[in-house]
């Protein structure tokens, strides 16, 4: 004869509750997990991004000695912005910009080259949407002028500073933060701080925070022979 199922013991509501919750405690820990490494790879991509960027820069200045200053951009544009990338919404092609072609064997109008791209600009940035469709570049060059010594039209010869520590390329935020610019772009925080991925004058890539309005003795203005 079958024993009557209705003498079996379900789960009380206190169980429910506590399974709940632990399920719940571990979706968020895999959630955060998945972040967590989602910005790693992110910063990963960008890194490898910027020693490209780095090593054509370091071809650059093997052939012509110096870095671009306005007079040497076409539109006389600010090097700053236009030292490579994409057109994006400016009005300077991608065949135009002087680094483009340590960059690639198929430069020519409309092609595009990713790799001035942080896989972390994505939106919500000063321009609406990302730096990179804005500006063609997520990334911008230390050379917005002589009068703040940076790098913009420098003979290589004449820079005293050590090359490991100038910044010579990096994720927009970082300028924007050293010149004391009220907008503000960060596509890293570590525990609330502002990370900036940057490549410096030797070609090495690094992650920096940039106080806001970092100027004298800090590492993006240049020491120069008279």
């Amino acid at each position: 004869m079958k024993k009557s199922c209705s003498n079996q013991k379900g789960f009380t509501l206190i169980e429910l509750l506590c399974a709940f919750a632990i399920i719940s405690i571990l979706s968020a820990f895999a959630v955060e997990t998945f972040v967590k490494a989602r910005q790693k790879t992110r910063s990963t991509i960008c890194i490898s991004n910027l020693r490209e960027i780095g090593v054509a820069w370091q071809l650059y200045i093997n052939d012509y000695n110096a870095f671009p200053s306005e007079e040497d951009i076409l539109v006389g544009g600010d090097p700053t912005i236009l030292f490579g990338g994409n057109k994006g919404n400016m009005q300077l092609d991608v065949t135009e910009r002087p680094l483009n072609i340590y960059l690639t064997d198929n430069l020519q109008s409309g092609v595009e080259l990713k790799i001035f791209h942080c896989p972390s600009d994505i939106s919500g940035t000063i321009f609406g949407g990302s730096v990179y469709d804005e500006l063609g570049t997520s990334y911008v060059a230390n050379l917005y002028s002589t009068k703040w010594n940076t790098l913009e039209g420098r003979k290589i010869d004449s820079i005293l500073t050590k090359h490991s520590r100038i910044i010579l390329t990096g994720e927009i935020g970082w300028l924007l933060q050293a010149q004391s610019d009220p907008a503000t772009v960060s596509f890293h925080n570590i525990k609330g701080k502002p990370i900036y991925i940057v490549v410096f004058l030797d070609a090495h890539a690094d992650s920096v925070y940039m106080p806001k309005g970092a100027q004298s003795g800090s590492n993006w203005q240049v020491e120069v022979t008279p």
